[in-house]
């Protein structure tokens, strides 16, 4: 028996989940409620490419292959294209490597069919854009006339993040910021792996007054992501360091966040880098650690000279013109009113946010 050999009550528990999952994303579909529906398949899906691998480590590789296959139709029912191709690409590795009996030609055809609905899901992609320009729709300023049919394509597209992404900014330009949070948390749903969106998302409850919730995403992204994540860093050490909603702020636990960043052991953009080098500065000024706070500045500036892009210099020199304030007349910060030493946390973030890739997703 399958369960035997790849754990019979984790099994079974996947199993009835992933119909369970099923079932309500039938459901929502005939109730017009698409992307709900679509989160539930999304959620069969992992289920089932769970199975899959139960199957897959003592080697039941056709018993795999069966619940790949099944992990990927779900996949494309939440038209989730990326991780169905994914999981496509694991059945073909089985195929390449001999790994599947010759005689199972119901698992070749299944498999040559989900090929098919990829390429025909990716054309779907590119059209939905596409008819948004060619009809006259807006997809960069805010207009509600552009932003209903965008929602109209969540029928066919339900899991297509950048078309939550594209919805959200058009939300967000006509003040519907319920909408926007909405949708900019679906597109976080399907599109995981991509940690501007996750910032983004981050930046929204933190505007909120939800610190609370902006660490809690961050946190659970970088344990997947602890590398090339340089925009979540900047998010959660921001979140730490804000003192609403009853919270004290963490401004250690912000540093340590943001050491990977400022020490150079995390590769990143020379603009990211000093972004967090800035935030770091703002929390070692907060907690009155001034040579910790110069030895930043210095590096700041020494980053900086490796920038050529004149936006990207004039942030910094933003920047730079913030620190200058927060010493009145360029005197010894330790004989001032610490009241006219912190820099504005506020515009330190705003101007180190705009140093780290804005726009997430092209719409």
């Amino acid at each position: 028996m399958i369960q035997s050999a790849c754990g019979q009550q984790d099994y079974r528990k996947l199993t009835l989940d992933s119909s369970n999952d099923l079932l309500e994303h039938d459901s929502r579909r005939v109730l017009g409620r698409f992307a709900e529906a679509a989160c539930h398949a999304l959620q069969a899906a992992e289920d089932r490419k769970n199975m899959g691998q139960f199957c897959y480590e003592p080697g039941r590789h056709t018993d795999a292959a069966e619940a790949w296959l099944s992990a990927a139709n779900c996949f494309l029912l939440a038209t989730a294209r990326e991780r169905a191709t994914e999981i496509v690409k694991s059945v073909h590795k089985l195929e390449a490597e001999g790994k599947l009996p010759v005689e199972r030609n119901d698992l070749y055809a299944a498999l040559a069919e989900c090929d098919e609905r990829l390429d025909r899901l990716s054309q779907r992609e590119d059209q939905c854009f596409r008819d948004l320009g060619r009809e006259g729709y807006e997809s960069e300023e805010a207009d509600e006339r552009s932003l209903r049919f965008l929602q109209q394509q969540l029928k066919e597209l339900p899991g297509f993040a950048k078309l939550h992404y594209a919805i959200f900014r058009q939300a967000l330009g006509l003040e519907q910021r319920d909408l926007a949070e909405r949708h900019l948390d679906l597109a976080v749903t399907f599109d995981r792996d991509n940690a501007n969106l996750v910032a983004l998302l981050g930046d929204m409850y933190i505007t909120d007054g939800k610190p609370a919730s902006a660490v809690t995403l961050a946190e659970r992204f970088l344990v997947s992501h602890p590398s090339n994540s340089a925009q979540v860093r900047v998010m959660l050490a921001y979140a730490l360091g804000v003192d609403i909603s009853g919270r004290a702020p963490d401004q250690e636990r912000a540093l340590e966040v943001l050491r990977p960043l400022v020490d150079g052991t995390e590769d990143s953009k020379p603009q990211q880098r000093i972004a967090a080098l800035a935030l770091s500065a703002t929390f070692a000024r907060e907690l009155g650690q001034e040579r910790q706070f110069n030895g930043l500045i210095e590096e700041m500036h020494r980053v900086e000279d490796s920038i050529a892009a004149q936006d990207l210099r004039g942030a910094i020199a933003d920047l730079r013109a913030i620190f200058r304030r927060s010493i009145p007349n360029g005197a010894d910060a330790s004989n001032r009113d610490r009241r006219f030493l912190l820099p504005d946390r506020l515009e330190i973030f705003l101007k180190a946010r705009q140093l780290i890739e804005p726009a997430p997703l092209a719409a």
